[in-house]
């Protein structure tokens, strides 16, 4: 299956689409229903394809963000890299989608 599977990518490319996959990233945003972490997840896999990374990375990132709070910490540039930025979102309340579970385990222990 593995071999099929290199002889299939080698067949056909993945076309990358620079523009389109910037434009996708300038219009993502963090919905309602997403945690932090899927957000951020998401987004870096754009921006990895784009080959961004670092403060601009982290950047493109607060952008997509409405909570004006959690916006300004994100580029307030305490953050030198996408995974300690990672690691602020992933303390934020609501970030975790057992996130009520966690809370009643936490008072029963």
């Amino acid at each position: 299956m593995g071999r099929f599977c290199n002889q299939f990518k080698e067949a056909f490319p993945k076309q990358e689409n620079y523009t389109e996959i910037t434009w996708m990233v300038i219009k993502q945003q963090k919905l309602d229903n997403e945690t932090y972490m899927e957000y951020h997840y998401d987004k870096m896999a754009l921006l990895t394809e784009m080959g961004c990374d670092g403060q601009q990375a982290i950047h493109c990132l607060a952008d997509g963000i409405t909570d004006p709070f959690v916006q300004s910490q994100e580029g307030s540039g305490v953050y030198s890299t996408p995974v300690a930025l990672l690691g602020y979102l992933s303390c934020l309340p609501g970030t975790h989608r057992n996130q009520g579970l966690i809370s009643l385990l936490k008072g029963i222990t």
